[in-house]
């Protein structure tokens, strides 16, 4: 935002509802301080799909006993495709992260009488192959004594293993997208907004 020295950095927070077709700004004198969004959420009961950004990881704590906090697994596969390519250990990730899309997309939740309660009856039937695949492929990769510490993979593999559970709980509904796309898509348009100013 301008000021009289010149423009100074800010955050804007964005939450959506899309089956509701809401987004929701906040915006704080630009503060990205955890306290803006654990404020937002006080009261909310329901489930939240983030990325694994600290102040949404506490919305899993005891203090925010009716949130439920799914994961985004664009998240978690967009650091595998970091990677490259050429790494073997990284492709096989994807692909079992996109074994998830591929069921998932076989129904959508509104055509042909296509029930949320089905939904979660196919994501339970699909799921659980996928996830135990996922786990024992990132244990194994964690496991290597080749492996760099500090490497892209690494990294890759550390915060996949971290939102394991939060990855599980996707599939306990089935009325959740597999990913926040819908909001990062909302954003980008607000930073090309902002650039074409």
């Amino acid at each position: 935002k301008p000021t009289d020295k010149g423009s100074k950095k800010g955050y804007l927070w964005a939450v959506s509802a899309p089956k509701l077709g809401l987004v929701f700004f906040v915006y704080e004198d630009g503060s990205r301080s955890e306290q803006v969004i654990l404020n937002v959420f006080s009261d909310y009961k329901g489930t939240i799909q983030s990325d694994a950004y600290a102040p949404y990881r506490k919305l899993e704590s005891d203090a925010y006993p009716d949130i439920m906090r799914i994961a985004c697994l664009q998240h978690v596969k967009r650091d595998f495709i970091d990677c490259g390519k050429e790494d073997k250990d990284a492709q096989e990730v994807v692909d079992i992260l996109n074994r998830f899309y591929r069921e998932d997309k076989k129904h959508k939740v509104g055509v042909n009488g296509w029930t949320v309660e089905d939904h979660l009856a196919y994501r339970q039937s699909y799921a659980p192959d996928i996830l135990q695949d996922l786990l024992e492929k990132l244990e194994e990769i964690s496991s290597r004594k080749d492996l760099l510490p500090k490497s892209t993979l690494a990294q890759a593999v550390g915060y996949a293993l971290n939102e394991y559970n939060a990855i599980c709980d996707i599939f306990k509904r089935g009325d959740t997208a597999l990913d926040n796309n819908y909001i990062e898509r909302i954003q980008r348009y607000i930073s090309l907004s902002r650039r074409n100013s």
